[in-house]
């Protein structure tokens, strides 16, 4: 009797879960995106600053010798549009952003005794970055591909300083000096190759919802790997969808994830434990970024940079100009194996020609240098990637 009470025990424990358990190295390796067409917009605001006052004074008379006033604000803002195309013939990804800042600074310091001193310092700093790209690979056929990257940037930093001091018995004096940076960017980088890779993280929110089901004890049966695949499928168009207002955005999607498990039935018991362990995992478990398959390419790229500087003050003016011509050829390799939910194995590796020209001038005529540069660079990482279930 005690022999059949152990094996009974030994069934509960360790088989009866895996008669829900799937091949979820198979299920992540083989998932594909359905088709989607994704817009963003995003914008980030700030704006904060402090303000400070100081004073020293003589301990005895309670006079105030010494006075101390500095206070800064600064703001910030940024704007990002993105677009994310996924279709069994291309995939694309292009996006826009500009950045914006800037700053402000003042202090002031006065004493008082024999003479009257005081000195001001006033700072202006901003700061304006504009950035656009477009990654767009396209399959004529199941396997080979052409693609093209092209992207821009343009930056610029100005900051300027005015130190003043007055004195009581002497002339004032004002001192002004300016730093000015800009630089403008652009490469257009061209491939043909062979490979997809595919994001997987919708299928291992999916499996990671099943699991924690199959845990409560809300799961009826296992679900079999086309439900899987329908499932993750769900997963991906859900987040796909645009909301305004984020809590009708939830409100939707564990409708429709609810409504999933009963018409496959598959949910075993409808209750509080049900609903806060589904609500748990859908708003927690997506957090890692996955990804499943390869790719190689030939790519050939060219581009080129323009920086301009510019310092000046009361007594001396510097100004100069960089150009940078770049030309690049080579062939790189990615790999993405999920070994499991929570192990991934990354591979890259590149070999690269390149050339540079590089001409710099300033204000000096005879200052010109024109540079040529040539090299070959090579890369080969493996990484060992751990994802946990962020909710153990």
């Amino acid at each position: 009797m005690k022999a059949y009470a152990s094996a009974f025990f030994l069934f509960a424990i360790f088989l009866f879960p895996q008669m829900y358990a799937q091949d979820y190295a198979k299920l992540l390796s083989e998932y594909k995106k359905p088709e989607l067409l994704r817009y963003a917009l995003t914008m980030d605001a700030a704006l904060g600053g402090y303000l400070r006052y100081d004073k020293d004074a003589d301990g005895d008379s309670g006079i105030i010798f010494r006075t101390y006033r500095t206070g800064t604000i600064n703001g910030d803002i940024s704007f990002d549009l993105s677009r994310y195309r996924n279709t069994p013939r291309i995939q694309s990804n292009d996006y826009i952003r500009l950045d914006v800042s800037g700053n402000y600074y003042e202090s002031e310091l006065k004493e008082t005794g024999f003479d009257l001193y005081k000195s001001t310092r006033e700072t202006y700093r901003y700061r304006n970055n504009l950035s656009a790209g477009h990654t767009i690979r396209y399959y004529p056929g199941d396997f080979v591909f052409y693609g093209a990257m092209p992207r821009g940037n343009y930056g610029s930093n100005h900051y300027e300083s005015v130190n003043t001091s007055h004195y009581e018995v002497a002339d004032d004096s004002r001192e002004k000096s300016e730093n000015y940076r800009s630089e403008l960017s652009f490469v257009i980088p061209l491939e043909i190759g062979i490979g997809r890779i595919e994001e997987i993280t919708d299928m291992r929110q999916a499996i990671f919802i099943v699991e924690a089901l199959v845990d409560a004890g809300r799961i009826s049966r296992a679900p079999s790997e086309e439900e899987m695949r329908d499932f993750a499928e769900l997963i991906s168009e859900l987040k796909n969808e645009r909301f305004f207002d984020s809590r009708l955005r939830r409100i939707k999607e564990l409708k429709v994830i609810d409504s999933f498990l009963k018409d496959n039935s598959l949910l075993a018991k409808n209750d509080a434990t049900y609903f806060s362990t589904l609500t748990d995992i859908w708003d927690f478990g997506r957090e890692f970024i996955r990804s499943s398959g390869f790719r190689a390419g030939l790519v050939v790229s060219g581009g080129h940079r323009i920086e301009y500087y510019r310092n000046t003050n009361d007594y001396s003016r510097f100004s100069s100009r960089v150009n940078d011509s770049n030309i690049e050829a080579g062939i790189r390799f990615s790999w993405e194996i999920p070994v499991s939910l929570s192990w991934q194995h990354s591979f890259y590796s590149s070999f690269y020609f390149n050339r540079h020209s590089v001409n710099k001038k300033d204000e000096d005529p005879y200052s010109k240098n024109v540079t040529g540069l040539n090299g070959i660079d090579v890369n080969l990482s493996h990484t060992i990637g751990y994802y946990p279930n962020t909710r153990t």
